[in-house]
């Protein structure tokens, strides 16, 4: 049984389903964008994370260079007056973290009614039903992070494009760097639409939302990245190398020192992500 725009119809047509946005008084409460999850993009940079960088031996040697290897102390975040403006923060990478689908999705289809059968009485049946696009994803920390064990970051997850099962998609997640801790992410662009069914008096008419399930594995890397100062505090005032001036306290900079690969750790994990599409079908009046 054929189906025509509004501007088609005929006194002789058969029944006709439209779509429309829905009225104020059949809208359902629906997300229309990602929930925005809760964590923090930086933490403050401790002491003993700073000797888990890859590149501390680096740091430690350009010390012993300009000040000498003499008994001393490790800082960071002192709350001195002469080092609390020069902090150090362990922050999450600004760009986003790139999910890599692995392996084939397995998908599974379903028809959900709006109406169940409705009996027309020669007058137009109004239904409100979902469609567009839903996500829900689920990972585990595999490996964790040297750095910031047990923090909990705001991160980007970018998802790409999977031809005809999964449109490219950013969600934020809450991650907590532990090993084996799961996190979820959600992401929804679906919008209420009213069918409007004309229907013959005693005819039985159906129509509603075609939902299409998909699951893709994939895994992605959170990568946590040392900035700031690191301060040497000495028992004995040192000078440094070819100056004169001697003092208790000397700073490097991890910036300048450092590349951001040897200020950075990787935390890995691995999960599935559900794809669902919702498409309004076109029912019929039997």
């Amino acid at each position: 049984m054929p189906f025509l725009p509004a501007s088609h119809r005929r006194n002789a047509d058969p029944p006709v389903l439209e779509l429309r946005p829905a009225p104020s008084y059949l809208r359902k409460e629906l997300p229309t964008h990602q929930r925005r999850a809760d964590g923090q993009n930086c933490v403050k940079l401790s002491s003993d994370d700073v000797k888990k960088i890859p590149g501390w031996k680096k740091l430690e040697g350009i010390a012993n260079d300009r000040w000498g290897n003499h008994k001393r102390n490790i800082v960071t975040n002192d709350q001195h007056p002469d080092t609390v403006s020069k902090g150090a923060t362990l922050c999450i990478a600004s760009e986003s973290i790139k999910i890599r689908f692995t392996g084939q999705p397995t998908c599974q289809s379903n028809k959900v009614s709006a109406g169940g059968g409705l009996k027309g009485t020669n007058g137009t049946l109004s239904l409100a039903v979902a469609q567009g696009f839903t996500a829900s994803s689920q990972y585990t920390i595999s490996q964790a992070a040297t750095i910031g064990v047990s923090q909990t970051f705001l991160g980007t997850l970018d998802f790409p494009e999977v031809a005809g099962v999964s449109e490219a998609i950013t969600m934020s997640a809450s991650i907590t760097n532990t090993l084996t801790k799961s996190f979820t992410a959600q992401y929804s662009e679906l919008n209420t639409v009213t069918l409007l069914m004309t229907s013959p008096d005693g005819k039985s008419c159906d129509a509603g939302t075609n939902v299409t399930h998909c699951t893709l594995q994939g895994e992605g890397e959170m990568h946590l990245l040392a900035t700031g100062y690191v301060w040497f505090e000495y028992e004995d005032k040192q000078k440094e190398k070819g100056k004169g001036e001697k003092h208790f306290k000397w700073n490097l900079e991890l910036d300048k020192e450092l590349t951001v690969a040897e200020r950075t750790s990787i935390a890995k994990f691995k999960g599935s992500v559900v794809a669902s599409t919702h498409a309004t079908y076109k029912g019929a009046c039997t």
